[in-house]
């Protein structure tokens, strides 16, 4: 199934898999690692957040800081806030 890049909220990293969560809320599997997704994805739109997380920055809603820990990201799309880690947050 194709999708646009604008459509893609999140990338996650599933051991040898990665998720692509939609704006649509579906997600799809595929066998591709988060470091291929984040060499072939423009630094301007996606950015690593944590080691295991890609996110579109045209979909994010709120972030909020989680003291010195990093921050909590709502992406449109998906119901539960994303992890920033304190060193990658681009907030």
């Amino acid at each position: 199934r194709l999708v646009t890049l604008q459509s893609i909220c999140a990338i996650r990293a599933a051991q040898n898999y990665t998720e692509v969560c939609l704006q649509d809320g579906r997600q799809s599997l595929m066998r591709r690692p988060l470091k291929d997704w984040e060499e072939s994805l423009s630094s301007t739109e996606f950015v690593r957040i944590s080691r295991d997380t890609l996110i579109n920055l045209g979909h994010v809603v709120r972030h909020e800081r989680t003291g010195n820990r990093g921050a909590h990201i709502w992406l449109r799309g998906i119901t539960e806030p994303v992890q920033a880690s304190f060193r990658l947050c681009p907030a």
